[in-house]
């Protein structure tokens, strides 16, 4: 017996103040994870390296920010690359740009409260 979810993938408009154009591949994972949002599932933007899988993500939060809808937002992931995806969501969604907390050193947030305040937040692992 196996317990097979099906996904109804759709397509969705971009984000109206995106500063990217996407490739076919990147709007098929966009559709994806706005698709997986819309039925309350969940999933893993697991693309080879260099296909883009930052802009995808920036580009379904630019979206959710737009609708009022993004919530705050665990990105977890190496040190090295905290930089490049801040620098990044300056360049292709800047309105996210004060929406970024990076939660590492000794003076990071300790209350849960003072988290779910923040939209996203970066950490490593």
């Amino acid at each position: 017996m196996t317990n097979e979810v099906q996904i109804t993938v759709h397509e969705h408009t971009l984000p109206m103040k995106l500063k990217a154009t996407l490739f076919p591949h990147q709007k098929e994972g966009y559709n994806w994870l706005m698709s997986l949002y819309e039925q309350r599932l969940n999933g893993l933007l697991a693309d080879d390296m260099g296909l883009g899988k930052t802009l995808q993500v920036i580009t379904f939060m630019q979206k959710l920010y737009e609708d009022g809808k993004l919530f705050p937002s665990l990105v977890v992931l190496p040190i090295a690359l905290i930089d490049n995806w801040v620098n990044e969501i300056r360049s292709f969604a800047p309105e996210l740009s004060d929406s970024i907390y990076i939660h590492q050193g000794s003076r990071r947030l300790k209350q849960v409260a003072q988290l779910k305040e923040k939209q996203l937040i970066f950490t490593s692992y």
